[in-house]
């Protein structure tokens, strides 16, 4: 175990400096990794303290940054399309949407790419529809960052606004995903729970790199940064469930 948790540390430190740049990414690369070892009940609520600390981490840097009116319609529609996502779940449909969804990520990024200054509207119309898409693929495919980054990359924010906003709306998800999980009886074993002492801080410091980094990217750069990621997930997705 204590391999383990020393992998684990270092992982919290590097998905959490990734997470802070393109806003999204502590799940979606701390998920698969620690499936390998670690059963999925312990793997989805240690990811989810992880990333739950990583969304106040977050916030607190980029602070000034936060857009209250995009937080609220964007991210009061993204809990309710959540749920109704996760009740439309079935076995058999993963292999197939999930590539779609790796699929419309990197049509957006394509898009972005192509007509540099193709933007969508901020305004409450387009947050709420950007927040139903994003809670509805959450819920189906747990995957919570991505689409969201891709609307507000779209809404062409400026950086502290971008990573603050998405900060205080992941932070409400993952405290409701919190409350469910340990409602459901998931718990994560003891010597986990104890190294949380090594996790937060391995996580705090990675947050803090990962916004120290962001303050040297320039702003008409930062949208491409956030594609680039948005890309690479997007691949990953498309690929994932054919290559097994």
């Amino acid at each position: 175990m204590i391999i383990e948790i020393i992998s684990i540390t270092v992982l919290s430190f590097i998905a959490n400096m990734i997470g802070t740049i393109s806003g999204f990414g502590v799940g979606t690369i701390m998920t698969p990794i620690l499936l390998l070892f670690l059963p999925f009940g312990q793997t989805i609520l240690l990811v989810c303290i992880i990333h739950w600390f990583h969304d106040i981490f977050k916030w607190y840097f980029f602070r000034h940054g936060l857009d209250l009116k995009l937080f609220l319609y964007f991210g009061i529609p993204t809990v309710f399309a959540t749920a109704l996502g996760a009740l439309l779940v079935t076995p058999t449909q993963s292999v197939v949407l999930t590539s779609l969804l790796g699929l419309f990520l990197i049509v957006s990024v394509a898009m972005m790419y192509a007509v540099t200054s193709f933007k969508i509207p901020n305004n409450w119309v387009t947050g709420m529809v950007g927040g139903l898409l994003s809670g509805f693929f959450a819920g189906i495919f747990g995957i919570r960052g991505a689409v969201r980054s891709v609307f507000m990359a779209a809404f062409d924010l400026r950086k502290a606004t971008f990573i603050g906003t998405t900060g205080a709306i992941s932070f409400f998800l993952d405290s409701t995903r919190m409350v469910v999980y340990l409602w459901d009886g998931i718990r994560i074993a003891q010597p986990l729970f104890f190294a949380l002492a090594l996790f937060v801080p391995a996580s705090f410091l990675g947050a803090y790199l990962g916004s120290r980094i962001v303050h040297y990217i320039p702003q008409h750069h930062f949208r491409n940064v956030v594609s680039l990621f948005l890309l690479i997930v997007g691949i990953k997705l498309l690929l994932t469930p054919w290559l097994g």
